[in-house]
């Protein structure tokens, strides 16, 4: 098989080149969502097939529900279809991950990206270090 060739997953053709996106902050630490639109078009302009927001490398873990969802919008706008948008919804919190990920898919986003919540319980107490 080439991998050069997109696969199809799920009736989705994902590309061969899907950019993890850093999230711009503007000076007094707030998410710059204009620059945040202008990076994602730049990304696609220059060979990403995809973008991922919302991962690791896109502070994910600093940026509040509301900032993800106005982060999400404000990319998808701005990318206007020319490249697959995809979302980390993850967190270390069941509930909450499945929320986001609900709201997050009703924008229409064309894929999500989660990982397992994290069992810092259990990994505590097989250290034994829960008390």
């Amino acid at each position: 098989m080439n991998n050069s060739r997109s696969k199809e997953t799920s009736g989705v053709m994902w590309g061969p080149v899907i950019t993890a996106m850093v999230t711009p902050f503007d000076r007094d630490g707030g998410v710059d969502y204009d620059a945040s639109g202008a990076l994602a078009c730049h990304l696609a302009e220059h060979g990403s097939t995809g973008v991922l927001l919302c991962g690791t490398t896109g502070e994910s873990p600093t940026l509040t529900h509301d900032e993800k969802l106005c982060l999400v919008k404000s990319v998808k706008a701005a990318l206007g279809g020319r490249a697959k948008l995809l979302v980390g919804t993850g967190s270390n919190n069941t509930q909450q991950t499945v929320e986001l990920t609900r709201e997050i898919t009703d924008l229409g986003v064309d894929g999500i990206m989660t990982d397992k919540v994290t069992l810092l319980r259990s990994v505590i107490a097989s250290r034994g270090e829960w008390r």
